[in-house]
């Protein structure tokens, strides 16, 4: 849920399914744990193993959401669609639908990580983006739960190509729109299928996007790419 940049050489032994498997074998969005050796001058990475099980994002969805239930481990999302190429289509689902929550589910709203208990006292019936990733069974399972702000315009974008990556500043151009447009910690950003950060785009991506303009500002965000 957080970022921080760690060196690499090519030294450094990565496992995955108990085999040396070297540095050419992490992807964008695996899932990894890390032995790190942390003084108060450096922090240096000594080995990566990464988890053998591929997670891969089954579905974004887009409802109302009235209760997120920690006891259960599940949300309860009221009029369920699902995004589709960069369009919202209704799901078979109707009226109320429940969801099961990962364990290390992450609940936003913009760029505010949010417990449970806030997100049901000051988001209650609002919006939210929804992203899911089968589990064992293949039941999906909810990762990132990100509230809309209501008070923000949805832009009609679905898609378009990424022209420039505007460095440092968590932001990128798009070509056709010529549009400066930012990615925040609660933004979905799902590429091949996996989850990822804003910080794996690249320039020529084509990307299906759910746009949102800043009531306040008037800037450009993202909350689905």
């Amino acid at each position: 849920g957080t970022q921080q940049v760690l060196e690499l050489s090519d030294d450094i032994p990565v496992i995955k399914d108990r085999s040396l498997v070297g540095i050419n074998a992490l992807r964008d969005g695996d899932r990894v744990r890390l032995i790190i050796n942390e003084t108060e001058k450096s922090t240096d990475l000594k080995q990566i193993t990464i988890e053998s099980e591929d997670r891969y994002i089954s579905n974004i969805y887009k409802g109302i959401v009235t209760k997120i239930d920690d006891m259960s481990g599940k949300v309860t999302v009221m009029g369920l669609k699902y995004f589709d190429r960069g369009a919202w289509k209704l799901t078979d689902m109707k009226g109320f639908t429940t969801l099961p929550l990962s364990e290390d589910v992450r609940i936003y709203s913009g760029d505010r990580l949010l417990d449970t208990e806030t997100a049901n006292e000051f988001y209650y019936s609002s919006e939210a983006y929804i992203a899911v990733e089968k589990g064992y069974g293949g039941a999906e399972k909810v990762v990132i739960l990100s509230y809309r702000d209501s008070q923000d315009t949805i832009v009609p974008v679905t898609s378009d190509t990424i022209a420039d990556i505007v460095t440092g500043s968590g932001s990128f151009r798009l070509l056709r729109e010529n549009k400066v447009v930012s990615f925040l910690p609660g933004s979905i950003v799902v590429k091949y299928g996996r989850l990822v950060t804003g910080n794996s785009l690249d320039v020529d991506d084509l990307a299906y996007l759910e746009l949102n303009r800043d009531y306040a500002g008037g800037d450009y965000y993202a909350s689905v790419i």
